[in-house]
């Protein structure tokens, strides 16, 4: 009622203020009157325009949800599930030292310590079959242990690894209901520039039941290359990618 008496209140001065003629008067002698008082709204009336505006709101978000989805937030979508955190505790050499510098310079002993290590895998069967890095489960470990995005936790045995290609291939212990799974594709029908997206979750963090993930695009092809000169490990035809 208030915008409606200011838009009714600019119109009589618009009509008092522009005649040129101070002669001519109005047809008639009626007064127009402006009432600011705030009108009374029924709870129904009210209660009725809050559910419309709430389905409006919740029309524009349903579009507006449905305007971000894309190829990257599906492909999220559905790998996600099989996306694994992996804790690994094995035992390296390490060695002991007393509080005398002169003692330990000659006769530091080797001993073995309990280390922990964390990192990402895939599910690639619905048995619980899994691909990691040999340097993230290698043959030296002693404990492997998986947690879902799901929050579950299952221990898992190495089947086999391999140093130079770096890759290790774990299996879920014991019998399970049939776990998420994502397939391989056929490598060679990628293209240089399309999109690439990297997931995982190296630190455990499934607190929100989601792994880390982030995009770019493939950088190259048949890549081969040393990653560090001074170990035997060679990367051959490899998917280069900025992601």
């Amino acid at each position: 009622m208030r915008a409606k008496a200011a838009v009714f209140l600019s119109l009589l001065m618009l009509m008092g203020g522009c005649s040129p003629d101070k002669d001519i008067k109005p047809q008639n002698d009626s007064v127009v009157t402006v009432s600011t008082e705030k009108a009374e709204t029924s709870p129904a009336i009210a209660q009725s325009t809050k559910t419309e505006e709430s389905k409006l709101v919740d029309r524009d978000e349903g579009n507006i949800s449905k305007s971000r989805r894309n190829a990257i937030t599906s492909a999220v979508e559905q790998a996600s599930p099989a996306i694994v955190s992996i804790t690994v505790t094995e035992m390296r050499q390490g060695y002991s030292r007393t509080g005398d510098p002169f003692f330990n310079f000659f006769f530091e002993r080797p001993v073995m310590r309990e280390v922990q290590s964390m990192g990402s895998g895939f599910i690639i069967r619905e048995d619980g079959l899994i691909v990691t890095n040999q340097h993230v489960a290698s043959e030296s470990a002693k404990t492997i242990m998986v947690a879902l995005t799901n929050g579950e936790h299952y221990e898992a045995e190495l089947l086999g690894s391999d140093e130079l290609a770096d890759l290790a291939l774990l299996k879920i212990v014991g019998e399970h209901e049939p776990f998420p799974y994502v397939k391989f594709a056929n490598s060679k029908t990628v293209m240089v520039g399309e999109w690439a997206i990297a997931m995982g979750n190296p630190f455990g963090l499934f607190a929100d039941g989601q792994p880390s993930v982030t995009g770019g695009v493939v950088s190259a092809t048949k890549r081969d290359f040393r990653p560090n000169p001074d170990e035997p490990r060679v990367s051959m035809d490899m998917i280069q990618t900025d992601a």
